[in-house]
């Protein structure tokens, strides 16, 4: 593309980011934080979904508006930007206004509530890299040479070595 095109593509693309940011708006947004001894991984494909409600017949679980949804995005090797999907929050803000929240529910509020990030488990940090690598298309980067969860998710699912193709007919 000449430069006159590639600035007409970046005007088109504007349109999508104004009908998309309401389902950025409309979530909790919370920054998570690793432990010492961890960093996250980006990979060519940074912005991960992930969903634990089941899918519904017709269509998949996996998209922005979709109820449950929960969206990451790696902001640096010790910083995590999430979008939580209010159905998997409100839960637990009726359970703190009971007096009934499970202990672990209560720093994630007050993270969510105060935007100061939230100290995970190494457990949490794992399972967001893992997201990283499931979602690359080419390339994960790190800020340490440890890549030993992207050799161990090859070795068992050498299918993620080649993610799928986009087939436009």
């Amino acid at each position: 593309m000449d430069d006159e095109e590639l600035k007409m593509s970046s005007l088109v693309n504007l349109g999508i980011a104004e009908e998309l940011a309401p389902q950025f708006l409309n979530k909790s947004w919370l920054l998570n934080r690793t432990p010492p001894d961890s960093s996250f991984y980006i990979s060519d494909n940074p912005i991960v979904r992930k969903n634990y409600h089941p899918p519904s017949p017709l269509m998949g679980n996996n998209g922005l508006a979709c109820p449950g949804i929960q969206i990451h995005m790696p902001l640096s090797p010790t910083i995590t930007l999430s979008f939580i999907c209010e159905t998997l929050v409100e839960p637990f803000r009726e359970h703190k206004k009971t007096k009934m929240a499970p202990d672990a529910s209560i720093p994630l509020l007050d993270a969510i509530d105060s935007g100061q990030p939230l100290l995970i488990e190494r457990e949490n940090v794992v399972h967001l890299n893992s997201l990283q690598v499931a979602h690359a298309n080419r390339f994960i980067f790190a800020s340490t040479d440890d890549f030993s969860l992207v050799n161990e998710m090859l070795e068992s699912n050498p299918e993620l070595a080649k993610p799928p193709q986009l087939v436009v007919q």
